[in-house]
């Protein structure tokens, strides 16, 4: 058998690299499908079906979770909480979760418009909107190009204001254009496994992400397709919210910033920022808290989104 040259190791070695990485991601999709699979309806709108959670009854509250996250991040603890009094939605965004990812990428914008779209079919609007952070950005586009479907806003750890970030390198390298595709249906999945267990403890500290949640959490963030929409996310977001945050303070609905003073991932004083720029706001600082808010204290979250609805209460 003739040895191989020099030059054809290092391509052989890359080929089963390459090869062991897609077997990997496979078996990790279809894990995913089998341990993970949708709790809640779906409802096709703008030619994408966007996967929702539907509790209790009363005035609505939509859910929209953050950047690389699902509805899983919104505890059944929180959400059943908030149910006792409200109609509790709790949507997938595009690409996320076990909503359909539309072809291209999906704006802030386009985002706003598919959520809109789903209130109103669902006859949902008015909604006390809850953004989680980048989620929160989503929420307030809600809010300024469709404020009929908005009674009022909840910033949750939210990342509102732009900051001049690029994304991660994993990030950068998903959405190139030649590279990104192979690079997130190869080497994304078994790389992340390795590293996600430290990233969830680091975006939750100073509390503990649940068990249950963390291995959902990063089982559903490593699949090929969610990574392709967050690092689309990751690398846009600060230049689209960039064209949306000198609007804030026009912003009709009322305002409810809730942020944790331990936040190591999105500065408090980002949200410090947000309530100054929007007059008709209110500000709710946790002690204790992190960026997963909902982690630390449900309860004290369900309360707050009780207030916002009393304050679009009075408003309207």
């Amino acid at each position: 058998m003739r040895s191989r040259t020099p030059i054809e190791r290092p391509w052989a070695v890359a080929g089963t690299v390459g090869a062991v990485a897609r077997l990997a991601t496979a078996v990790h999709q279809r894990r995913a499908a089998r341990r993970y699979p949708p709790r809640g309806s779906t409802i096709a709108v703008g030619g994408v079906r966007l996967h929702y959670l539907d509790r209790g009854s009363g005035p609505p509250v939509l859910f929209i979770h953050g950047l690389k996250g699902s509805t899983a991040e919104f505890t059944d603890e929180l959400l059943d909480a908030v149910a006792k009094r409200h109609r509790t939605l709790a949507f997938d965004r595009p690409g996320y979760g076990h909503s359909e990812a539309p072809r291209g990428r999906c704006s802030l914008d386009g985002q706003a418009r598919l959520l809109a779209t789903a209130l109103r079919r669902l006859q949902a609007a008015p909604a006390v909107v809850v953004g989680h952070s980048f989620g929160a950005a989503v929420a307030l586009r809600l809010a300024l190009e469709h404020p009929d479907t908005v009674a009022a806003v909840v910033s949750l750890a939210g990342h509102t204001l732009p900051f001049g970030g690029r994304g991660s390198l994993s990030s950068r390298l998903a959405t190139a254009p030649v590279l990104g595709r192979p690079f997130a249906r190869t080497l994304v999945t078994p790389l992340g496994l390795a590293l996600a267990p430290l990233a969830l403890r680091r975006i939750a500290a100073p509390q503990r992400p649940p068990r249950v949640y963390a291995r959902e959490a990063s089982t559903l963030a490593l699949r090929p397709r969610q990574f392709e929409a967050s690092a689309a996310d990751a690398v846009w977001m600060d230049r689209e919210i960039m064209a949306q945050y000198r609007r804030y303070p026009s912003l009709r609905p009322p305002l409810l910033v809730i942020h944790g003073r331990d936040d190591a991932v999105v500065s408090i004083n980002e949200a410090y920022s947000l309530h100054r720029l929007v007059p008709n706001s209110r500000f709710i600082e946790l002690p204790g808290a992190g960026h997963m808010p909902m982690f630390a204290d449900p309860g004290a979250i369900a309360a707050a989104i009780g207030r916002a609805w009393a304050l679009a209460e009075e408003e309207l």
